[in-house]
């Protein structure tokens, strides 16, 4: 250049710039070039990542969908499974298309998992829900094995291992971008370090082509790793870099959309649970309103006398409704037609109130008059439905009176007009609850049938006193003999009680006149001992109650009173006599209504009340025979029972007549009675039936019927015999009555238990059943979720998902012994019966309880014998061998021990489950059995439970022909004993065992953990 003039400079610095330029373009464009080819290298790898990711979350969806229905057995959960058929094969090619055609091991890895995925899918999975159509059970067992699971899983590490793959040549095909936009920007800047202004300009605009894109992605994948799922890129690149961003941008949308939908099934796990729990509390607040109901019916059933009736009604149904104050108006025995009476009150001076209640006067009058409740509110706004205004009751306190705000009457109704009104007020401005006003009006009925006998009750003890004092104002007879019995004086009052005139009786003897001939010799050794005694006292005065018979033949019951006087060398026996057949009879009464309350009380079914009743008739009022009569077709009767004195001679005939004769058509006294509905009574020779002889060959003389209840409530005729021929007594018709009218509201309130039992059996299967099926989805899916076939869950998630499922398996178990107490309930129980080997179920029931007995601190051991197999469902014995385990468990404190035996005991076999526990008090040990019954140690305790194991471990027993037993002493321990047949007694329950109603009836609660 030395030689060269200026132009040759600029020329060679030109050429020399130009190939600077030319050099630097040209290593520039060979960067591009491969930062491109490293760009679509990179694309493919996030494809192929992308599409594999979706090829696997499609074969958990199949996978999923096809366990949920061997679970469910819905077609709804199929519908993953059917989208993962239909995506499938677009997801395969996109896979395929992101495989470079030279790279024939990547490929040939991709086509291996695209055909293990292809025969999972159309293949197992297929197989599996054909399976589950055929038999569920079969599908069942698959699943349990594991197979599936096992399959899936070498699947998920495949397609792991290709996305490891991919994603280390993505990061290596990233690197080499890098180290070319690197290379790119220092050769231009070397190329053009005389031309700065274009370096950078160029520099400037490969920076912003290339190197600010994969810079973006790159700090929002590491967003993405740490845990920020709403990282994102902004698309506005070009090419290559767009087309990554965008890639970057759906990946990181799908992570967060799996995200978001488990924790929109986590929220509605949640509400599902919440929905359960209200419907538990619900089930519970009806137990108890069940619970307080029967105890006030037991308690007022109890409570005999008025005062005992009236302080019960008021305390317990009082409580029941929150009442500051309340009081109780009756009818007046003395004057049943009058007004009502005060017959107890509760927070009240009883002087300061009304002694009578008119009908129609006041709020209480009102509701006597319409035969309603009425409620009312005085100065505050119930809202409630009540009425405002009228006669506010006024109650005193410390600080003076105070005005009761609300107030509630509730008539209660016998058989033709109210019996009484209950009232109650509270003072405060709470309005009476609608649901305890509910249940107050339900204990009205029993209130008045409890009201209605107590009324009964205090009528009759009326009435005696009445004819006690009537009979003890009255005259009596005088009666002279002397020392050999015969008559010396005879006075008037003497010819009215026996019959006979004076000239009739003076001059015979005693015997002869009054004594039965039964009783002649006991009345001859009887006066031989009067005279002895008086001879050591000779004015003592003695009274004696003794029967004697009328002119007529009748018996009837005299009180005596004898004063011996010796009189010269002889005796004269002075005797005063009061006829008291009377007050006998009376007294029978009471006890026949007595032993009938007791009966009614005591006996549960309404078809079982005839033959007990009927006995506690004949015993108490000394009648030989007592027959009821039902009415059946065309209004003829039939005998429904009868009873007959065990010690008196000659009645079969008579009873096997009754048993086999059908009256009607005016043929006979029950038939008339019946029809006209007044009480008969008729000498037995005047019957022209065969019974009519029957009756008069056994020595009975009189026959007496009255129809049991009224109009349509009428029930039957009770029909009687007796041997003394008395004539009609109207009281005792009346007692009899009262005795019908009592029978027939038992009987009726034990049809309406009988109903309100059958609805509610009703209600608890509707329930389990509507509770079922969304547990299982609830338990099946957070499984799914637990074992990561959705996604991957952190420990926070795995511990709430945990308690989810927990409870969720708790509400499972409830629901079950609610089905299984329902099927018992209606009679639909099946078992399916086989070999049940005992020995080996109470092993696993006593192996699966130590991890329990453990965390307790409590010992738990077997004590078994060889034991033949029984016929049996060893599933339910599992459960009741289980039932009485873990009961033992929970009422056993830490340090005690439970022991399991198992003996062979004749033809029977004997399984036993003791503790050391905290004991049962004896008194409670008949209840034990009973649904949804806990003993007062296990509430006192706060032990968990509803109830129902011991319930359903009594079922068991029996529908096995066996029989379970307890003992218990408080503070010592429980022993509760199962007695099985080895093999007697199960042939029907195998033959009932095999029907499809039995299968049905088992289907889906075979489980052995209840």
């Amino acid at each position: 250049m030395r030689g060269r003039g200026l132009n040759g400079r600029l020329l060679a610095g030109s050429l020399i710039l130009l190939l600077l330029v030319a050099a630097a373009f040209a290593v520039t464009f060979a960067s591009i070039d491969r930062l491109r080819d490293a760009n679509r290298d990179l694309q493919r790898a996030l494809t192929a990542v992308s599409a594999a990711d979706r090829i696997e979350r499609l074969a958990i969806d199949a996978e999923t969908a096809q366990r949920g229905f061997v679970i469910a057995q819905d077609e709804r959960f199929l519908e993953p499974y059917e989208a993962a058929l239909r995506e499938l094969p677009g997801a395969e090619a996109q896979l395929l298309e992101a495989m470079p055609e030279g790279d024939a091991d990547r490929r040939a890895n991709a086509i291996a998992g695209i055909a293990k995925v292809d025969a999972y899918v159309k293949g197992f999975v297929t197989d599996q829900i054909a399976l589950v159509r055929r038999d569920p059970a079969a599908a069942r067992e698959v699943v349990a094995s594991g197979a599936g699971k096992r399959r899936m899983d070498a699947i998920r590490a495949d397609f792991a291992v290709t996305e490891r793959a991919e994603r280390a040549r993505a990061s290596e095909v990233r690197e080499d971008a890098d180290d070319a936009a690197r290379r790119a920007v220092l050769f231009a800047l070397l190329g053009l370090l005389g031309c700065p202004l274009l370096v950078l300009a160029y520099a400037g605009y490969l920076s912003r082509l290339v190197v600010a894109p994969i810079r973006r992605v790159a700090g929002a994948a590491q967003r993405l790793a740490s845990g920020d799922l709403t990282a994102r890129v902004n698309e506005g690149g070009v090419a290559e870099a767009g087309v990554l961003a965008r890639s970057f941008n759906t990946m990181a949308s799908s992570a967060q959309h799996s995200r978001d939908e488990l924790e929109n099934q986590n929220a509605e796990l949640e509400a599902q649970q919440g929905e359960l729990e209200r419907t538990l509390d619900a089930l519970a607040d009806e137990k108890e309103r069940a619970e307080a109901f029967h105890r006030v019916v037991a308690r007022v059933s109890a409570a005999a006398e008025l005062d005992d009736l009236a302080r019960v009604l008021l305390s317990e149904i009082g409580d029941l409704l929150g009442a500051d104050v309340g009081t109780l108006y009756a009818l007046d025995v003395s004057d049943p037609d009058g007004p009502l009476v005060l017959a107890g009150a509760r927070g009240f001076d009883s002087a300061a109130l009304p002694r009578r209640l008119v009908s129609g006067a006041g709020l209480a009058g009102r509701a006597v008059a319409e035969r309603r409740a009425v409620h009312a509110s005085h100065g505050t706004a119930d809202g409630t439905g009540g009425e405002s205004g009228g006669d506010a009751m006024r109650v005193a306190t410390l600080a003076g009176e105070a005005q009761v705000g609300h107030e509630l009457h509730i008539p209660l109704l016998g058989p033709t007009r109210v019996a009484g009104v209950l009232s109650f007020g509270r003072v405060g401005d709470a309005a009476f609850a609608g649901s305890a006003i509910d249940l107050a009006g339900r204990l009205a009925e029993p209130a008045a049938v409890g009201l209605v006998r107590a009324l009964a009750t205090q009528y009759a003890q009326h009435q005696a006193a009445v004819n006690m004092a009537v009979l003890e104002t009255a005259q009596d007879a005088y009666v002279a003999a002397d020392g050999d019995s015969f008559v010396i004086e005879w006075s008037p009052q003497a010819e009215a009680i026996f019959g006979w005139t004076a000239e009739e009786a003076i001059g015979r003897a005693i015997p002869d006149l009054i004594v039965p001939d039964r009783d002649r010799d006991f009345f001859a050794r009887w006066s031989a001992q009067l005279l002895d005694d008086a001879e050591r006292s000779a004015t003592e005065t003695r009274r004696f109650e003794l029967v004697a018979r009328h002119k007529d033949r009748h018996e009837l019951t005299i009180e005596l009173s004898i004063v011996p006087l010796r009189i010269g060398g002889g005796w004269r026996l002075n005797a005063f006599v009061r006829d008291i057949s009377g007050r006998v009879l009376r007294e029978r009464e009471r006890e026949a209504r007595s032993d009938v309350s007791r009966v009614l009380a005591e006996v549960e079914g309404r078809e079982q009340l005839i033959e007990p009743t009927l006995a506690a008739l004949g015993e108490a009022l000394q009648w030989p025979v007592v027959v009821f009569w039902l009415p059946g077709e065309h209004d003829r009767l039939t005998c429904a029972g009868t009873w007959q004195d065990p010690s008196a001679d000659g009645l079969a005939p008579l009873v096997l007549q009754t048993r086999t004769t059908t009256l009607g058509g005016g043929a006979g006294l029950a038939a008339r009675v019946w029809e006209s509905g007044k009480p008969g009574w008729e000498r037995t020779e005047s019957d022209r039936l065969a019974r009519g002889r029957a009756a008069a060959g056994a020595g009975l003389r009189i026959a007496g019927a009255i129809r049991v209840g009224h109009g349509a409530h009428a029930l039957g005729v009770l029909e009687f015999w007796q041997r003394d021929a008395a004539p009609p007594d109207a009281e005792l018709f009346d007692t009899l009555d009262a005795i019908g009218g009592q029978v027939v509201q038992v009987a009726q309130k034990r049809a309406a238990e009988a109903e309100a039992d059958r609805l509610k059996n009703e209600f608890f299967a509707l329930v389990s059943h509507e509770l079922r099926t969304p547990l299982t989805s609830i338990v099946g899916y957070v499984e799914l979720v637990l074992e990561g076939e959705v996604g991957e869950v952190n420990d926070e998630q795995a511990r709430f998902l945990g308690i989810v499922e927990r409870n969720g398996k708790r509400l499972q178990r409830l629901v079950g012994d609610l089905l299984f107490v329902a099927q018992v309930e209606a009679g639909t129980l099946n078992l399916e019966h086989g070999d049940a080997t005992l020995e080996a179920i109470v092993r696993d029931a006593v192996d699966g309880a130590r991890p329990r007995a453990e965390q307790v601190g409590v010992t738990v051991a077997a004590e078994t014998e060889p034991v033949p197999p029984i016929r049996g469902d060893a599933d339910r014995l599992g459960q009741l061998v289980d039932n009485l385990i873990s009961n033992a468990l929970k009422f056993t404190p830490s340090g005690g021990d439970v022991t399991v035996t198992l003996r062979i005991d004749g033809d029977e076999v004997a399984l036993a489950v003791a503790d050391t526990g905290i004991g049962i008090p004896a008194d409670e040990q008949a209840r034990l059995f009973d649904r949804f019954f806990r003993a007062s140690t296990a509430v006192e305790g706060e032990i968990p439970g509803i109830g129902l194991g011991l319930s359903i471990c009594q079922a068991i027993a029996e529908g096995h022909g066996g029989r379970i037993e307890v003992e218990s002493e408080v503070g010592r321990g429980t022993t509760f004993r199962v007695v099985l047949p080895l093999r007697a007694r199960l042939a029907d329950a195998d033959a009932a065992a095999d029907t499809p109603a039995a299968h049905a009836a088992t289907s889906g609660n075979g489980a052995r953990r209840t």
